[in-house]
């Protein structure tokens, strides 16, 4: 899956395109994902658990990166300040369009390395908070 680089604007439609998956992420009957654990796995001899997402949640990540979402910042730095945004040090409502893409980035590229991260920031309703953000910013422009 191809980054592209933070200065390549994003559209309406880009931003259309992710916002179609808003409903889904809001309907908390919807089963996003599986946690496998290691016991349920019986016939191997170990296993690490994991969280297998499902096929919707799939596509929303790959959505990201073909409608430029996902971008080349170094997400390593953005850490600390998507951790002030997720626990209410930093507002929201007050992020601009680069703040929510850099943010986005931050997550699923961290979530490539901390097994789960996605299935928390989907169970809080953190991502819900995001995508209605994008809205918001959406309907300004």
């Amino acid at each position: 899956m191809n980054q592209v680089d933070e200065s390549v604007p994003l559209t309406k439609e880009n931003m259309d395109k992710i916002l179609e998956y808003l409903p889904y992420f809001q309907n908390r009957s919807n089963k996003f994902y599986d946690f496998i654990d290691s016991d349920s796995e019986s016939d191997k001899l170990f296993q690490f658990p994991y969280y297998k997402y499902s096929d919707k949640v799939i596509e929303f990540e790959k959505e990201l990166y073909n409608q430029n979402f996902i971008t080349t910042f170094r997400w390593t730095k953005g850490s600390k300040k998507a951790a002030e945004y997720s626990v209410g040090k930093q507002s929201l409502s007050k992020a601009k369009l680069e703040d929510i893409r850099k943010l986005i980035t931050t997550i699923i590229k961290q979530n490539g390395v901390i097994e789960g991260l996605l299935a928390e920031v989907i169970e809080t309703g953190f991502l819900c908070k995001i995508l209605e953000r994008l809205k918001e910013i959406k309907e300004e422009l």
